[in-house]
């Protein structure tokens, strides 16, 4: 009778090991999820984030040009390339380099009188790329690409909007 009740207590307690072990791998199916899930949307929102930065960024020397035209540092007549870093605050890890590249062509009209008027048209493309850097391990990571285009109708520049590469 000793035997009976020993193996009952037995299989009770090798009942009970194997329920907590099933509510262990449960909780921790559970925590794994959760924890991929929360990686997975800090990732898009620091990419949401900074495409918000590129922009920004775009956006800032978009309205210096428009509003100083041919006077704005950006704008130059000899076709070439720039690059601007802008900062902005509260984002010490994280980086945005605009690349400003013209192409800008003078053309010349001939009047009644044959004196050679010039007539400026051209575009400017801007490139804004924003890079965050790792923790510890100083890992530069891609998170946005940004660009836009701007025209020149002759007489000022006009922003056409933004585009994809």
């Amino acid at each position: 009778m000793k035997a009976a009740e020993a193996n009952k207590k037995g299989a009770a307690m090798l009942w009970a090991v194997l329920s907590v072990l099933m509510i262990t791998l449960v909780t921790a199916g559970i925590v794994f999820i959760s924890r991929t899930y929360y990686v997975r949307e800090r990732t898009e929102s620091q990419k949401m984030q900074a495409e918000l930065y590129a922009q920004s960024a775009i956006n800032l020397i978009i309205h210096d040009i428009e509003t100083n035209n041919e006077n704005s540092s950006y704008v130059s007549d000899n076709n070439t390339t720039q690059t601007v870093t802008v900062e902005f605050p509260g984002a010490d890890n994280w980086s945005c380099v605009v690349a400003i590249n013209h192409s800008l062509v003078n053309t010349y009209d001939e009047s009644a009188d044959k004196s050679a008027i010039a007539k400026k048209s051209g575009e400017i493309y801007l490139t804004a790329k924003v890079t965050r850097q790792s923790g510890s391990a100083g890992k530069v990571i891609d998170l946005a690409e940004v660009c836009a285009k701007l025209s020149y109708n002759g007489t000022k520049w006009e922003s056409e909007g933004y585009y994809n590469l």
